[in-house]
Parts: C-alpha cells; structure tokens; sequence
C-alpha cells in the first residue's frame, strides 16, 4: 500500500515536472517573439517614432490614425469608425461587466469604469488634436503614458488585493513570486530591445547622419569602423546586466517549481545551490562589466559622440543578484535545519 503511494506520488511529480517544462519552453517563445517584434519596430522607426513619438504611444495613436482615416473616407467608415472608437472604449466596462456576473468583482474593479471614460477622452483627442488644442507632437506619447500608467497602477492594486485578500500559504505565496518573475522577464526583453537596441540604431545616426545600419554593416570598406566597435561593445555591456537579471529569475522559477513538488527534496536543494553559484557569478560579471565600460568610454573619448557619453551603475541588477544570492541560501539552510531535525527524531 504504501509502495503505491510512493508510485502514485512520483507519477504526479512526473507530470507536474514535464507541465513545468511546457510551461518554461512557451515563456522562452513569447519572449522570443516579443524581442523579434521590439526589433522590428525599432529598425523600421515607424511614422509614429519619426514625427516625435515613441513606442509607449503605440498602439493608441496607431488606433486613433485608422480611426481618423476611416472616419475620413466616407459616411459608411465614419459609421464604421464610430462603432469600433466605441467598442474599443467599453473594453474595460465590458470586463468589470463579466466580473460582475462572475460575482468576482471588488471595489477596485470600479477604476475599470473610470478606464473607460478616460478611453472615450483620449481617443477621441487622439484622433481630433486640433480639436483638443493638442498640436505637439509629444502629446499622442504623452496620453498614451497616462493610459498606460492607469492601466498599471489598476493591475499592481489588483495584485495587491489578490495577495492580501487570500489567506497566503506557503504555496500561494510562491506562486505569486512566479507570477511576479515572469512579468519581470517580459519587462526585462522590453529594455533590451525596446530601449537599448533602439538606443543603438539612434547612436549610430549620431556618427553616421545619413547612414542605415544594415548599409553600414555590409557596406565594403566601412568608413571608421572604430565608432562602430564601441558603440557595439558599449551595447552589449548594457543590456549584460539584464540578460542576466532573466537567466536569475528563470532559475528562481526553476527553484520554486522545485519546491511546489516537495521543498525538502534533493532536486530542489540542487536548485537552490545553482541559483546561489550563479548570482556569485553574476555579481562578479556585472561589476566587472560596468567597470570596463566606463574605462571604455575614458579610453576612447574622443570617438564616442558627447551624446552618446554616460556613466551607469546597474543598481537594479545588483540588488536583483543580491536579493536571489540570499532568497537561495535561505532555501538551503531550510533543507539542512529540515534535516537535522529528521537526525533527531
């Protein structure tokens, strides 16, 4: 009987084991394909970059210019363009709507309604700024900074209510730290590809006005290959802290999947015990890296554009390293305190 159970037990582990694996493999294509995406957007510099904007206006001011041509082309688009403004607007109360029927709904599911409202608002300014006396052209990123800030805080409350409302366990609450690591790695590919590779396309028009990049990279002899060089390095010892900073959370992933299955087992003490080497490792590599870069930029003064000369401290990543470096000893002393205690009984 209690072989079968131990039997049992294990075949449960095995498949909770390959759902993790499943799980981890979808998360690495979505970031995948948000980096290809972020690329994309960065290397084409769309009209909406160009005339003054930026990526957080997207996709709100991509939006309001269907709207407005749609509107524009003739009575039946305008009618057109009316019913999918409004439709795109009610999305929020037609969430707090389906949360009412759920009966799941809390008070703070009420901003949803105020969402709307302010939908309705900047849209509309969106696609008439005249009418708005909206004329600058950092006015679209603007509104769709406050739109994006609303919908922010309203999910960080939510998550706060989530957290704070149930009745934590241990199990609950690693779950959230998972769900918290995952949004993390998403904002993380963002920075890299988002900011820093965009932030790499510019700087390359500051040595270069005139240039593309691609025609730059196969162009055959390349100008003055040494700006190019350090500007390339310069990137990568950027965005290092961050490539870390996910390989970090997808092993503090890897660690909590570990201890959902049985906190006191080998396998999660070996996790533990890699998460603890590698922020070691990592500590050293994002120091390491920092310093180099800025002896970098003082070496080579002259061939970096006054623009493009900065001085960083990755605090984040840091505190990140550091913060993991003792989440894994704490993990680790559990399962020796685990054991001594086994010794006695």
């Amino acid at each position: 009987m209690e072989n079968n159970d131990i039997r049992e037990k294990d075949n449960i582990n095995k498949i909770q084991k390959t759902k993790n694996k499943k799980f981890k493999n979808r998360l690495i294509l979505i970031l995948i394909i948000e980096a290809i995406f972020c690329i994309l957007i960065a290397y084409q510099e769309l009209p909406i970059i160009k005339n003054g904007g930026s990526m957080i206006s997207l996709p709100f001011d991509f939006l309001a210019s269907i709207l407005r041509k749609l509107s524009l082309s003739s009575s039946l688009g305008n009618v057109f363009a009316i019913i999918l403004y409004a439709l795109i607007c009610l999305i929020p109360i037609l969430i707090f709507i389906r949360l009412k029927i759920q009966k799941k709904n809390t008070k703070l599911d009420y901003m949803l309604i105020i969402l709307s409202f302010a939908l309705f608002i900047f849209i509309y300014a969106m696609i008439n700024p005249k009418t708005m006396n909206l004329n600058n052209i950092f006015a679209n990123t603007t509104i769709s900074g406050i739109i994006y800030s609303f919908i922010l805080s309203y999910l960080i409350l939510k998550y706060l209510e989530k957290f704070y409302k149930n009745d934590v366990e241990n199990r609950s609450l690693q779950k959230y730290i998972k769900d918290t690591l995952i949004v993390l790695t998403v904002f993380l590919v963002g920075i890299i590809f988002a900011v820093h590779f965009k932030e790499f396309l510019l700087s390359t028009s500051h040595i270069e006005p005139n240039g593309d990049i691609i025609d730059i990279l196969f162009r055959q002899p390349i100008g003055k290959p040494l700006p190019y060089i350090l500007l390339f390095i310069r990137t990568i010892l950027n965005i290092l802290p961050y490539i870390l900073d996910i390989i970090i959370a997808f092993l503090i992933i890897d660690l909590i999947d570990e201890r959902i299955i049985d906190k006191y087992s080998n396998n999660s003490l070996n996790a533990s015990n890699k998460l603890a080497k590698n922020c070691k490792n990592f500590l050293v590599i994002i120091v390491i890296a920092n310093l180099i870069f800025n002896i970098m930029q003082l070496v080579f003064i002259n061939e970096i554009p006054p623009s493009d000369f900065k001085f960083d401290l990755p605090v984040f990543s840091i505190i990140f390293a550091v913060s993991s470096l003792i989440l894994a000893k704490f993990m680790r002393e559990n399962k020796e305190l685990k054991d001594e205690n086994d010794l006695f009984v």
